[in-house]
């Protein structure tokens, strides 16, 4: 069992008030009034990872998308932040994931299929899904909303076309014919200002709305070459989310939505000198695919039931 990393410093650590949480900010979604109505299920979502306090209402308007949706393999794409000598991909291959609302089972033999597509590339690093987050926060989510669904973890170790690739071209081989949901964790700009950021991260989104991995790749070099003021990155998944417009692409979306945008300077939290940007995003196939009424599915739930660190 992976035990929880983050609980405590990027969402509570109390069940009660995890559940309370997750749900108040899936209700406020539908009282805002302001999400995009999709056609059809996502085949594939972008969900930001910083603290619930920051970014966790950005990825509610995600994660409202999957409400009484049927799924048969959900896997969970995240970002290396822990271990920069990790260069492959890590397919959390046995188990379970821990978070205070309980365990989240490892989907075994999708993870086992995984591996075994591309040992060169993919491998069960154990290790480097410890101290993780960018996985982690997003499952609270999908308790809430797919209870007792499986999961395959994964984390791209170093962003490169080859390992970017190799996961997309094995996930469309074992998910091709399933009703699946492919979640790309990432965040956007880090640590612009709140102007800078907004600029930066809307040129991001219009890339990753096009669905052209190598725009979007592009557009990340061009903006770091522009040498904004504190711009460590303009997403700090970036493997993650090329990986997902890849994979999505080629497993039949067709349409891509921008849901939410906010940086942690529009919170109560934030420094509007210094902040992360947050975006949500859907792909999906128009028209709508049927639903699936196979046994082993991960059911949506209809209806919600009735100070945390990091920004990034």
């Amino acid at each position: 069992m992976r035990p929880a990393a983050v609980a405590g410093r990027f969402y509570p650590r109390e069940p009660q008030a995890l559940a309370k949480m997750v749900d108040e900010m899936l209700a406020e979604v539908e009282r805002a009034g302001d999400l995009p109505r999709l056609p059809a299920p996502p085949i594939a979502l972008i969900v930001p990872h910083a603290g619930y306090v920051f970014s966790g209402q950005v990825a509610a308007y995600a994660f409202h998308q999957i409400r009484g949706v049927v799924y048969e393999a959900v896997v969970v794409v995240g970002t290396n932040h822990a271990d920069p000598n990790f260069r492959k991909v890590s397919v959390y291959a046995k188990g379970a994931f821990h978070t205070p609302l309980g365990l989240v089972p490892i989907d075994e033999e999708l993870a086992a299929q995984l591996l075994a597509a591309d040992p060169q590339h993919l491998v069960f690093e154990r290790s480097v899904h410890r101290d993780e987050h960018s996985i982690e926060v997003a499952l609270p989510f999908l308790q809430r909303l797919l209870p007792g669904c499986k999961i395959v973890p994964i984390i791209v170790g170093e962003p490169s076309l080859e390992n970017t690739h190799a996961l997309s071209d094995v996930l469309v081989k074992v998910l091709a014919g399933k009703r699946s949901l492919i979640i790309a964790s990432s965040d956007l700009s880090h640590y612009p200002s709140y102007d800078d950021a907004r600029q930066v991260d809307a040129a991001t989104l219009a890339a990753i709305l096009t669905m052209n991995p190598e725009r979007f790749r592009r557009t990340i070099q061009e903006q770091e070459r522009r040498d904004l003021r504190n711009l460590l990155t303009s997403a700090c998944g970036e493997g993650p989310i090329i990986t997902a417009m890849m994979a999505a692409r080629d497993l039949g979306a067709n349409q891509a939505a921008l849901l939410k945008y906010a940086n942690s300077g529009d919170t109560p939290f934030g420094d509007r000198d210094q902040v992360v940007g947050y975006g949500a995003v859907a792909f999906w196939q128009a028209p709508a695919v049927p639903s699936s009424t196979s046994s082993g599915l991960c059911l949506g739930i209809g209806g919600a039931r009735t100070g945390f660190a990091t920004k990034g």
